[in-house]
């Protein structure tokens, strides 16, 4: 055995790899329980290229004896090889840490499996880049399945944590496009995962949970957002509409769910426009005074989102500027109401008001109502006692 394994050696320093594998090969089978022979074969097949026999054997070394650093340093090398170098990198340096004498080996290789991983990593993120891009491009297309492909390609290869979640929140917001609720959500959930401090991750979260009509998780998602950017002002207004919905239950399920966010951005946009010194003094431009009380009353427009986008002065007349809005009028996409509101001079309440509603379509009808009845929990306009 012993001379069969100095053979082998011989062969092996005169680059005789095949005669030395053989050699080597008779010594294991005389005594295969001897941890040198695997480690010279694996060296012997590692010089000959094949990498998985070597790792093999170095393998059988390694359960031979647990705490062998040659052991780990063969594997380590056979997986450098075979283009694990992620593995080969973890192998080697337990190995270092197993090793008492030479150390230095080890580093040399060790060094080596780093830059290399560098090396990869530069690659697949030049990669990565370019297939985000590509998938960018089907998005702005708005071709979302190619994107959503070129998104799937660019995450499936080994770059940084960040890169990967906002290649994640892209095919979120290109599966959100597609209705995929479900595919949504998951790719949402690893773009917090690789980056919980990335409010866009939370945001398509919470969007794929509300389609999916999980408001609890929707809420969370988004004041898990909110709570990164206390000033995104999109994040603010979705947990506002949540609540409002919450508040008026009945009024939203009147109305398709798609058209949440709208409707209370409507809302919104009339309480404003309503509060505004211009309105008050439009509305009472023409009065009617009874008692304590003063009312005016304007023909007003609202568009199809049952947004307040014209008061008109004087009663049925339009400027040039308004044409735009006269046309949609005419083609019934938007919709003239009366708007009344009515001041107690003696205790400063007021009250605003709306008739005419009978033409309107389900969305402006529901937006008015709800306008109305946010306007009249308080005082809404405080230039109103300036023109009654």
């Amino acid at each position: 055995m012993a001379e069969l394994f100095v053979t082998g050696n011989e062969l092996f320093v005169d680059e005789k790899y095949t005669e030395a594998l053989v050699a080597f090969t008779k010594a294991i089978e005389s005594d295969n329980k001897n941890i040198k022979y695997f480690l010279k074969r694996s060296a012997t097949f590692h010089a000959l290229k094949k990498y998985q026999e070597a790792l093999q054997d170095a393998d059988k070394a390694s359960q031979l004896d647990p705490d062998n650093s040659m052991a780990y340093f063969r594997k380590g090398l056979a997986l450098l090889e075979m283009k694990q170098t992620q593995n080969a990198l973890k192998i080697l340096q337990q190995g270092r840490e197993l090793e008492t004498e030479s150390k230095e080996k080890f580093d040399k290789w060790i060094k080596k499996c780093e830059d290399k991983i560098t090396e990869e990593r530069k690659k697949m993120e030049e990669q990565a880049k370019k297939l985000k891009a590509e998938g960018n491009g089907y998005f702005k297309h708005r071709n979302y399945e190619k994107a959503v492909e070129s998104y799937n390609k660019a995450v499936l290869l080994n770059i940084a944590g960040d890169s990967k979640a906002v290649i994640y929140g892209n095919m979120a917001n290109a599966l959100n496009k597609l209705k995929h609720h479900k595919q949504c959500l998951e790719a949402a959930k690893m773009a917090t995962e690789l980056n919980s401090s990335w409010k866009k991750g939370y945001y398509w979260q919470g969007m794929a949970c509300f389609y999916l009509q999980d408001m609890v998780g929707a809420m969370k998602a988004f004041e898990a957002g909110i709570h990164i950017d206390p000033s995104d002002d999109d994040l603010e207004m979705k947990i506002k509409t949540l609540r409002f919905c919450q508040e008026n239950p009945t009024e939203f399920k009147s109305v398709p769910q798609n058209d949440w966010f709208t409707i209370y951005q409507s809302i919104s946009k009339n309480i404003e426009f309503i509060s505004k010194e211009r309105f008050a003094k439009d509305i009472m431009r023409l009065t009617r005074k009874a008692s304590n009380a003063v009312r005016g009353i304007q023909p007003t427009v609202l568009d199809c989102n049952g947004v307040i986008c014209l008061t008109e002065v004087p009663t049925n007349a339009f400027t040039k500027n308004d044409i735009e809005a006269q046309n949609r009028l005419k083609s019934g996409e938007y919709k003239k109401v009366y708007v009344s509101v009515s001041v107690d001079t003696s205790t400063g309440s007021q009250l605003i008001e709306v008739q005419d509603t009978s033409r309107l379509t389900i969305i402006q009808d529901v937006v008015m109502r709800l306008s109305l009845i946010e306007a009249n929990k308080a005082p809404f306009n405080k230039f109103l006692d300036r023109y009654t």
